[in-house]
């Protein structure tokens, strides 16, 4: 039996390209490093649609959310059947609607409380990933 160990150098600085992204129904910024986007939309019902563009569109694929206490963790092969909602919670839904390119849709339901909700997405994986927040804003 072989086993193989792969490690960087440690003099050699990582750096995490991030993976380009198309999205509609809320306007992102680039927050504190480049491969970390924020956003914020209203309390009422939001649609965001998320597609991987770009030389890594093939690494684009959602493959973690967080929101409160709920974390769930994708695969690429997730995305095999297309259209398909992969969650239905009381604050939306989210749905894998083709795998080429990846393309994402989560629809927020209307947040009716008096806390803001903050949904943690991440798109790729390794040293090739973008994390993006959303705050959908409290009624």
């Amino acid at each position: 039996m072989a086993i193989g160990i792969v490690a960087c150098n440690s003099n050699e600085p990582e750096y995490i390209q991030p993976i380009s992204l198309k999205v509609t129904g809320v306007e992102l910024v680039t927050a504190e490093n480049i491969g970390l986007l924020k956003g914020e939309v209203s309390s009422s019902i939001n649609e965001l649609t998320f597609v991987a563009t770009g030389d890594d569109a093939r690494l684009g694929f959602l493959s973690s959310l967080t929101i409160g206490d709920q974390h769930y963790d994708f695969n690429p092969s997730d995305y095999k059947m297309e259209n398909r909602t992969v969650i239905s919670k009381e604050w939306g839904t989210v749905q894998f609607i083709r795998e080429n390119p990846y393309t994402t849709k989560i629809i927020l339901s209307e947040n009716n409380s008096k806390n803001a909700r903050e949904l943690k997405l991440e798109f790729g994986v390794g040293y090739k990933q973008t994390a993006v927040t959303i705050l959908q804003r409290s009624k």
